[in-house]
């Protein structure tokens, strides 16, 4: 038998990340393009190692338990008959129906592990890519991007988006947080899904961002970064948006 510290550790940055995109050359390009604008964003298509990425899709679509994210916005007038519900925390189906248009803020799916016994091939995958982002030469990567010190992800989420699904506008600015890491996982895209992110600029333009698999967005949240998800818009039937969300502090 091997002795468990003579085996050889997995590096999961390695495994995970295109090495295309980990090229000096390209480190320095995707520097420049993060710091062009005062939003301070960038986008990297072919982020994960294209394996990776079936894996996890299946994982999700089929694999996976998914849970509502209904939220409202603080101020909905439906908390006043309430009053024990968070304003700022999920609420339940009832409670979202029961509410205005207006009021309602986020409507989608959160993607957790049914910890069954079961080890699929997806969940390996899945896995995987949680410890890279959570990984010390992912964080001095991010910071030869951004020049910030990050030291650690809060929190890492799978999210789903099917046809009722929306994020209205709003900011990530929380403290501790630096940096948001948006991972398109889907199989496929076309303009006419919908489900772009929308970044509204400091100049007052909006900055259009479409959804296209494997883009990895990266964005200041330090800074006024306020943005969006459009509703999906005309999708084939059995098309998701999926994608990771992660926070860096």
């Amino acid at each position: 038998m091997v002795e468990r510290n003579l085996l050889p550790k997995i590096d999961p940055f390695s495994l995970c990340v295109n090495s295309a995109v980990l090229d000096p050359s390209n480190i320095s390009a995707l520097r420049q393009k993060y710091l062009s604008t005062s939003n301070h964003y960038v986008i990297i298509d072919d982020f994960l190692e294209p394996n990776l990425l079936p894996k996890i899709r299946q994982f999700m679509l089929e694999d996976a338990l998914r849970t509502e994210n209904l939220k409202l916005v603080p101020t909905a007038d439906i908390f006043d008959q309430y009053p024990d519900q968070n304003p700022r925390g999920r609420v339940s189906r009832d409670i979202f129906d029961q509410s205005k248009t207006e009021d309602k803020f986020i409507s989608q799916y959160i993607i957790s592990d049914k910890h069954s016994e079961d080890i699929t091939a997806g969940l390996r995958a899945v896995r995987l890519v949680k410890s890279c982002f959570r990984h010390t030469k992912f964080y001095e990567w991010l910071g030869q991007i951004s020049d910030y010190d990050i030291t650690g992800t809060h929190p890492i989420s799978l999210k789903l988006h099917g046809p009722d699904s929306f994020l209205k506008r709003h900011s990530d600015k929380r403290p501790g947080r630096k940096l948001c890491g948006v991972l398109y996982l889907h199989e496929k895209w076309e303009k006419e899904f919908g489900g772009e992110f929308l970044l509204h600029m400091h100049n007052g333009s909006t900055t259009t961002i479409p959804p296209i698999p494997n883009r990895f967005l990266l964005f200041d949240v330090r800074v006024d970064n306020d943005h969006e998800i459009k509703a999906l818009a005309n999708p084939p039937k059995d098309w998701m948006r999926l994608n990771f969300s992660v926070w860096f502090t």
